[in-house]
């Protein structure tokens, strides 16, 4: 069975009220992200199963079932697949021994599990996918074999969620080698320390941190190191002196081998901020450094001023914003160093709604590693994007001007203005009138009109008239959503999608060959340069880009005029832990005011999954302009 069926069973079966993102992760063996993902996927279809998935937050999951015929059906069929789910343990095994072992020949993994050969050649292709879901490689060197390559970082998360979250403390110990150490020692000496500096923590705390320690020791004694280069020039102290002589203490408490030296350093800072994040309480976590702030700010500032420069908005003069920001980012800084990611239910959400914001927010990364050689988790880019929405919202200016018609209930009108106002901050309603009311509608100035009455006109003195209920349901919304899209056009879709930058790529490949092949063709045309053809790779290493369900969206600033590549994929691909078949490249210049509404166009689109389903069965050029053409008119921004 597919993880998001044993999903679906352990929440039918559960006695719980609700299940948490953190039980199905242990359950499963998986992050919390990738148990976010499949709980979507499986909502998006839930309805025709017979089932539905709603959740609470600060509860978790609970699942109910609408129609047992069809939920029953359901299962039955995820039983077919269960010879399946012990290929997947297969994988696991297999990637767990991989990241035990320096290097393993492929003979020499077919003995120990029993498979041929050449079965075991494929089964390394599904586990490379694993470790790209960690950002890992898996390396193949002649007369050596495989190997795990990537940040020690990454390399330790994956460990701890492959192996911790499917084994007891004791198992677990055994398979890293370190069953050898007085860990109940340890354990009460770290209890100690805690108690007496007077701090209140839970156990499961300190076995959080336990766990850092195991995969730490195993590593340390394969001489694996963290590295922290990025922190040494800092302006400020990422952890306290008390804790790195701590730190010091405990680890050789448990590995008399260890030495401090500038190789191993690091891992003093490692387990530092293991252990302030577990043990210290969280108002302690969120003082304030004024050190710190001045540093991220510094960091913010020219950040958005790239963003005025590139997209031609200037969030430079609101100095609370900035600091806001910055203190954010500096309380947040320790999860960027470790790679720790929040539980945001609402990343695709955030990203769908505020596609500009999303972007934005990618330009505070870019500055962000630039000046600390630190990546942000995807989650957390995502809180960085809702302050860029916040701030926004609070800026939204009613810039589309509409007038209600009306036969002569203008109650019914004046429902349909609440509803509009309250919930399109965009539309403002100048007026309610009647449609024989042509002195007023002769000299109105609105963009488009709407009917709350069934009337057979489609338009009014050469503007649209949509119609809509009085009570603006969900399909209104749609209908709305839509038409101010259309509304808001002026490029010609064919303009920045040209017939040669439409491709249908039946060919499989992996994620950095198709954007390599495509970005090699740009430059055959002398439409984007090397410097922009890194800045494309440079953008996908920092971020996600798979923004929708099966489409991934990579993007650049470039000195040239804006265009969209579209590379239409019949067989899927691993992109982002996520498979796609729709790859949209958008080349955009410098300061081109439109790229604000062509993002929202985009968007428009793609979080349409009929329209992507669409967009994906698309044969040709010709047939690929006739469909976005249907969906949102003959101009796209």
């Amino acid at each position: 069975m597919h993880k998001s069926d044993y999903i679906v069973k352990y929440l039918a079966n559960s006695t719980s009220d609700y299940v948490t993102s953190a039980q199905l992760g242990d359950f499963l063996s998986s992050s919390t992200r990738t148990v976010l993902r499949y709980i979507r996927e499986i909502q998006a279809e839930s309805n025709e199963h017979g089932f539905e998935i709603i959740s609470n937050k600060g509860q978790g999951y609970r699942l109910i079932i609408r129609d047992k015929a069809a939920f029953q059906n359901y299962l039955s069929n995820s039983l077919a697949e269960h010879e399946k789910s012990d290929l997947n343990k297969l994988e696991c095994q297999i990637a767990r021994q991989l990241l035990l072992t320096d290097y393993i020949k492929l003979d020499d993994l077919a003995q120990q599990f029993n498979y041929s050969r050449s079965s075991i050649s494929r089964i390394t292709s599904a586990v490379a996918s694993i470790f790209e879901g960690y950002n890992l490689e898996l390396e193949s060197k002649a007369h050596q074999g495989f190997s795990v390559q990537g940040s020690e970082i990454n390399i330790r998360h994956c460990i701890n969620n492959l192996i911790f979250n499917s084994f007891t403390m004791y198992q677990t110990a055994r398979m890293l080698q370190v069953d050898d150490l007085d860990w109940n020692s340890f354990k009460k000496a770290a209890t100690d320390i805690v108690k007496s500096r007077g701090l209140n923590f839970k156990q499961e705390l300190l076995i959080q941190f336990m766990k850092y320690c195991y995969i730490a020791v195993n590593r340390i004694r394969n001489k694996r190191y963290v590295n922290f280069e990025q922190i040494k020039d800092l302006e400020f102290d990422i952890v306290s002196d008390e804790s790195l002589t701590l730190m010091l203490e405990l680890i050789q408490l448990i590995c008399p081998e260890f030495e401090k030296t500038t190789e191993s350093q690091w891992e003093l800072y490692y387990l530092a901020l293991a252990w302030e994040q577990s043990i210290y309480p969280v108002e302690k976590l969120h003082d304030p450094n004024p050190e710190r702030i001045k540093f991220f700010l510094d960091i913010v500032e020219k950040a958005v001023e790239n963003i005025k420069n590139y997209y031609g908005i200037d969030f430079t003069k609101d100095h609370q914003f900035l600091k806001d920001l910055a203190e954010h980012i500096s309380i947040c800084y320790w999860k960027y160093l470790l790679n720790v990611e929040s539980e945001n239910l609402y990343l695709d959400e955030v990203r769908s709604k505020y596609p500009t914001a999303y972007y934005y927010s990618v330009e505070i990364a870019a500055c962000i590693n630039e000046s600390t050689k630190t990546k942000i988790p995807d989650d957390e880019l995502s809180l960085i994007t809702l302050h860029f929405a916040a701030k926004i919202e609070r800026e939204n200016r009613k810039q589309i001007k509409t007038i209600i018609l009306c036969s002569t209930e203008f109650g019914i009108t004046e429902l349909l203005k609440s509803r509009l106002n309250k919930q399109y901050g965009d539309i403002d309603v100048i007026g309610i009138c009647t449609c024989d009311n042509k002195v007023q509608l002769c000299h109105d100035n609105a963009d488009f009109y709407i009917s709350a009455d069934q009337i057979e006109q489609s338009e009014l003195n050469g503007k649209p008239i949509l119609q809509l209920s009085p009570f603006l349901d969900e399909e209104d919304c749609h209908l709305l959503d839509e038409f101010i899209a259309r509304l808001n056009t002026t490029v010609p879709l064919q303009s920045i999608c040209e017939p040669n930058h439409f491709y249908i790529l039946n060919k499989p490949a992996k994620k950095a060959h198709l954007l390599n092949y495509l970005c090699d063709y740009l430059l055959q045309e002398g439409r984007i340069t090397e410097k922009e053809k890194a800045d494309i790779f440079a953008r996908e290493a920092l971020v996600p880009t798979a923004i929708a369900p099966h489409v991934a969206m990579p993007h650049c600033i470039i000195q040239g005029s804006s265009f969209l590549v579209f590379a239409v994929l019949p067989k899927s691909i691993i992109w982002d832990q996520t498979r796609i078949n729709l790859i949209i490249l958008g080349c955009f210049h410098e300061g081109d005011n439109q790229i604000k509404n062509l993002l929202k166009q985009l968007y428009t689109v793609i979080s349409n999954k009929q329209q992507v389903d669409k967009i994906i069965g698309c044969k040709s050029y010709d047939e690929f302009i006739k469909v976005m053409n249907d969906f949102v008119g003959e101009e796209l921004c």
